[in-house]
């Protein structure tokens, strides 16, 4: 960020004579964390190697990505705790947010029982900091149309992640949202969906636009879902705002968290 012209380039942070850390770039050449200087620059001549005994910058920076995650996550009607770990990790409690979301979906849902099927084309409203972090209208809208909660990232089963690309145009893996309009604005990936039941109707046990089993709306797997948009709009906001790529693991605690979340580097969730 503060050298672009080595961007594109092998980078490594060095101190004293070892390598710290370096760039996606650099490790594609081969250079490892605890690598000699002499190791490194022979594996990789062209290797630019940065001071990395003054961490003032970099503590700089990872200040402002705790300032901002705390700022997008926390408003009066929800607190979502942000901790960081080391210089580079936040964790961040979403559940408050995810919970409000599901409360807006399930007044739509039972409005939508009481007036009938016109008004569930009325977005529903949402608070302007429910807004901020990724649960707009539009956004909960489309989950009650599809009558499920998309996936956005990788999902990883059972030992393996199923590969889904950030903003990589690659189409979407979904077919109950491949044609939905709000996919198609947002320009974002979904790797599965979560079909859930309608609160008030207890025979709607399959997805309305497929035959997969349907789960509660207050089930783990959407709550899950529904996190996977909070952490995009979270990891968007920190590539406009700070000009830093990201990833993200979304899962029910921390460890799992921290382990998905290195599954797909860089630049995934």
């Amino acid at each position: 960020i503060k050298d672009p012209a080595v961007r594109s380039k092998p980078v490594g942070v060095r101190q004293k004579m070892l390598v710290i850390t370096s760039n996606y770039e650099a490790r594609r050449h081969g250079i490892t964390k605890g690598m000699t200087v002499g190791q490194a620059l022979a594996r990789c001549p062209s290797l630019v190697l940065k001071n990395g005994e003054n961490l003032d910058d970099y503590k700089d920076f990872s200040e402002r990505v705790c300032d901002l995650l705390t700022d997008l996550l926390a408003s009066p009607s929800f607190s979502c705790p942000v901790e960081r770990l080391g210089l580079d990790e936040n964790f961040a409690d979403i559940s408050q947010i995810v919970r409000q979301g599901m409360q807006v979906m399930k007044e739509s849902l039972e409005r939508e029982q009481k007036e009938g099927e016109e008004a569930s084309v009325i977005p529903p409203k949402v608070s302007p900091r429910l807004f901020k972090t990724g649960l707009t209208s539009e956004f909960l809208a489309a989950c009650i149309r599809r009558r499920s909660i998309p996936v956005l990232g990788n999902v990883y089963r059972g030992g393996e992640a199923s590969s889904v690309g950030f903003l990589c145009g690659t189409g979407c893996k979904c077919p109950e949202w491949k044609e939905d309009e709000w996919l198609q604005k947002e320009e974002c990936e979904v790797a599965s969906c979560v079909p859930f039941m309608h609160p008030l109707k207890n025979k709607e046990t399959r997805g309305i636009l497929s035959n997969r089993p349907a789960v509660s709306l207050d089930s783990p797997e959407c709550r899950i879902a529904l996190g996977t948009r909070v952490a995009l709009a979270a990891r968007r906001a920190l590539l406009t705002r700070l000009q830093l790529s990201t990833c993200g693991g979304i899962a029910h605690n921390k460890t799992l968290a921290k382990l998905v979340g290195g599954l797909r580097k860089p630049n995934c969730q």
